[in-house]
């Protein structure tokens, strides 16, 4: 019987740098990561799990709900992996919060989106569907309602920022696979971080800017050479931090709250947790 590994994200936890690793594997059925979240699940009559190979589907946004692409729930999408495959298991890669919510409102903004501030990118659909996928333990009650526990394993991005050979070696340990270090693209960056004051006027042009030209070459350098440096001293101090939402207590409570069924879960990634620096609940002496 066959066996399909599921990498479900989250986004912006270097699952891009996962991915291309994943696909230059000659062992690996890499699958079409857009079969089972939109209408080629059922147009399409060409899935077949490998039997000579591991199979992965991998597609970061499975973790999130994305009306806006028209996809399918993470619900469907289980259901859906489990109906195909009778041994399905699950690859999550994490992220500490604060970074993971930070780098996905910059990202937008790169990416041509204008937001007056942090808190206007989280109160709105994306952010708060973006937010509701790093809440892991509850992510992970939904998860074991199709796999069992031990058939779901957490990654963390940092790792891979730090230790990357450690971080492959616990991924092809996973897979079931033998690990060549010099196969890995260790070092691959797909998504360099951008200065602060870049992707600050890159957000003050995306106001002013409109359509294509948001993202070509030519104003991204007038922004670099010109714009940038003039803006660097006049950032707004709650432009990037989660601290000034107002609501900030609330949401760093709920995110210690899933931290902490997360180590339910999971025990072992405790110290990692720590490590990381992940919030969690004040411990009671």
């Amino acid at each position: 019987m066959a066996t399909l590994y599921a990498h479900i994200g989250i986004p912006k936890s270097g699952t891009t740098t996962v991915q291309h690793n994943l696909m230059r594997d000659p062992r690996i059925n890499y699958i079409n990561t857009f079969y089972f979240h939109k209408a080629d699940y059922w147009q399409s009559k060409d899935f077949v799990l490998a039997e000579e190979k591991t199979n992965i589907v991998s597609n970061e946004t499975f973790s999130v709900r994305g009306e806006h692409s028209g996809k399918m729930p993470l619900r469907s999408i289980m259901q859906r992996l489990t109906d195909e495959c009778e041994d399905v298991r699950i690859l999550l890669t994490i992220r500490n919060q604060n970074t993971a919510l930070s780098s996905m409102f910059r990202f937008r903004i790169l990416n041509g989106a204008y937001f007056h501030d942090f808190e206007d990118w989280l109160n709105g659909d994306e952010g708060m569907d973006y937010y509701a996928a790093t809440q892991y333990g509850t992510l992970i009650r939904s998860l074991i309602e199709f796999v069992p526990l031990h058939r779901i394993r957490v990654l963390f991005f940092e790792e891979l920022a730090t230790s990357p050979v450690s971080f492959y070696e616990q991924l092809y340990q996973f897979l079931n696979l033998s690990l060549d270090p010099k196969q890995i693209e260790i070092n691959r960056h797909s998504n360099p971080t951008s200065p602060p004051e870049f992707v600050y006027a890159k957000n003050v042009a995306n106001r002013f800017i409109t359509g294509r030209f948001r993202t070509t070459r030519r104003v991204n350098s007038w922004m670099m050479r010109f714009l940038a440096p003039r803006l660097r001293n006049r950032i707004p101090a709650d432009f990037f931090n989660l601290e000034t939402v107002k609501y900030h207590d609330h949401i760093l409570d709920e995110i210690r709250q899933n931290n902490q069924l997360l180590v339910h879960y999971f025990p072992e990634l405790q110290p990692h947790i720590e490590k990381y620096e992940y919030p969690l609940q004040p411990s009671v002496d």
